[in-house]
């Protein structure tokens, strides 16, 4: 048995280790301070005369709510002990974290009499706690707030059914920053944007994140004024993107949605915000579109309509290469436009594809084309297409013999396709189909790209026997420059110039000028969409070579040519 000296030296000892390593407070019943040792008046900046009397108000830092501190108080008032973390105001004003246990002394009623806190300092714990949260939820270009940070923003907004809308911001043609600059320095430019983003919330509540790439969110409070927001947004990119001396000016494309108005998840919100930005910049970028349920409807449309034509493609090919001609059990019909000399003569055809899908039906070519061009699939569409014109040659040739050629018409996406000119290649010399009954159709839009790199293709298609037109001459981006350089051998002057020809002096102006234009660099010239003989008689007086449309025939399959 330990005598009284031994447990108080025993006592004295323990009370020396926990003033060594720890902080430590002790109050009576209602929190009144009634001891603090050396280390707690080392944390919190206060003497001992300064604490002693006084409750833990004097540290409160403010960030805990007072359902935090109810929590505290109703578990040592049964008794027992509590844990946890408490955010602590010093004096000075800096702020440290404590790991905290609150053990109540009892009296022989079974009730406590006062409370002993027993802390230890880890402020720094949670300085790199802070700090490793701060990456997860930090977009590591921006600096502003990641996509998963708001992902779970919304996500309490919603549970708590909390009003509000999103704005999707998309940066307009940032591709080519991206592309002509690097990643590095396009990183650095976005850090730009990001800024401008966030300096026009400087007074408003909300949640800005970098969702990816070049695209941004906004959630903003069901009340702010959307309107102005969009317009100062708008306005505030009037200005450059001012980058290492270099200025660069840069547009908006805006889509907006709402909760719970226009959605009820979160996945539904983001679906429905790219929805709207996405129409935005389809219908000429820099402006802001709302979303509405029939947008659904029509994404719903193009994405059951692509995976039908997926099936489609796959479908023809596999018919294709078991050797199947049987048009009836194909989804893509070939048509061809007869295109007359000047005596009236057939002299050559435009290939246009007809789609008949087993889900959608008849699906017009203005549809379809667009969306296979968005998605890709018009570069193996068009090797299947490019087949069937390649099978229909050897009736067109028993029909208006071995010089009879068909324009086929090339997207930007198949002319740059690498391997396109050695597989059309590989496919003539299956279906035994000489070059020079081939010509090449390709729009003024291929002038956007390296006029380098566009010539170099043209030379190999003209060196192989191809013919090169450029079709619809008049609406897009040539240039004289453009005209004088590119190996071409015919200009299509588009049906647009055609259809008013005879009521229109500019018009008129502007089609003989064309033909001349032709004439001097001894290019051949299709007018296209001729559709009354005063339009034919006006242009063969004008001395056009070559003609095409309804007046000399609809487009019709294969079959109608026929002898």
């Amino acid at each position: 048995m330990q005598t009284l000296p031994n447990q108080v030296k025993k006592l004295l000892d323990i009370e020396n280790a926990l003033n060594q390593t720890a902080i430590v407070a002790i109050t009576d019943t209602n929190g009144v301070i009634t001891f603090v040792n050396d280390k707690f008046c080392e944390i919190s900046k206060y003497t001992s005369d300064e604490l002693i009397g006084r409750t833990h108000r004097i540290i409160n830092s403010g960030y805990h709510d007072e359902s935090f501190f109810k929590g505290m108080w109703e578990t040592i008032k049964k008794g027992e002990t509590w844990k946890g973390e408490i955010k602590n105001k010093a004096k000075d004003g800096s702020y440290y974290w404590v790991d905290t246990a609150i053990v109540p002394f009892m009296n022989l009623e079974g009730k406590p009499y006062q409370y002993v806190a027993i802390r230890y300092n880890i402020t720094e714990r949670k300085a790199l706690e802070e700090k490793q949260l701060q990456r997860m939820i930090e977009d590591p270009v921006t600096g502003l707030s990641n996509f998963s940070h708001l992902e779970s923003k919304v996500q309490q907004m919603m549970l708590k059914e909390i009003e509000f809308h999103l704005l999707y911001i998309n940066i307009d043609h940032f591709k080519g920053i991206n592309e002509s600059l690097g990643v590095y320095q396009a990183n650095q430019i976005l850090k730009l944007v990001g800024d401008r983003i966030k300096g026009v919330f400087n007074e408003i509540d909300a949640v800005i994140s970098r969702v990816h790439g070049d695209d941004f969110a906004i959630v903003l409070p069901s009340a702010a004024p959307i309107n102005q927001i969009v317009d100062t947004l708008h306005t505030y990119f009037k200005e450059p993107i001012v980058h290492l001396h270099h200025s660069y000016y840069m547009t908006l494309s805006i889509g907006l949605t709402a909760f719970p108005a226009l959605s009820s998840n979160f996945q539904e919100l983001m679906q429905s915000a790219f929805y709207a930005v996405n129409q935005a910049k389809s219908t000429g970028k820099n402006t802001c579109v709302s979303f509405h349920q029939d947008m659904n409807i029509n994404i719903n449309r193009k994405l059951e309509m692509k995976n039908c034509m997926h099936q489609s493609i796959l479908y023809h090919a596999d018919l294709n290469r078991a050797g199947l001609n049987t048009d009836q059990q194909k989804d893509f019909i070939m048509h061809y436009q007869p295109q007359v000399n000047r005596k009236g003569e057939i002299i050559s055809f435009e290939a246009l594809v007809r789609w008949h899908s087993p889900v959608f039906g008849t699906v017009s070519p203005a549809e379809f084309i667009p969306l296979a061009e968005e998605t890709g699939l018009i570069v193996p569409l068009g090797y299947v297409l490019f087949e069937e014109v390649l099978k229909d040659l050897s009736i067109f040739k028993k029909a208006y013999g071995d010089t009879i050629q068909v324009g086929f018409n090339l997207s930007l996406e198949q002319f740059f396709h690498p391997p396109l000119l050695k597989r059309l290649k590989e496919l003539c010399n299956q279906y035994g189909v000489r070059s020079q009954n081939i010509k090449i159709e390709i729009t003024e839009s291929i002038s956007a790209k390296s006029p380098k790199e566009v010539i170099h293709l043209m030379k190999q298609f003209r060196d192989f026997g191809m013919e090169i037109e450029l079709d619809d001459f008049g609406t897009g981006y040539s240039s004289m420059q453009h005209l004088k350089n590119f190996p071409i051998t015919c200009l299509k002057i588009d049906q647009s110039f055609v259809r008013d020809i005879i009521h229109c002096n500019k018009t008129q102006a502007l089609v003989n000028s064309m033909l001349y234009l032709a004439q001097e660099l001894e290019l051949d010239v299709i007018a296209e969409g001729i559709e009354t003989l005063e339009q034919y008689e006006y242009l063969l007086q004008k001395g056009c070579g070559c003609f095409q449309g309804y007046y000399f025939g609809k487009p019709q399959a294969v079959e109608s040519y026929k002898y």
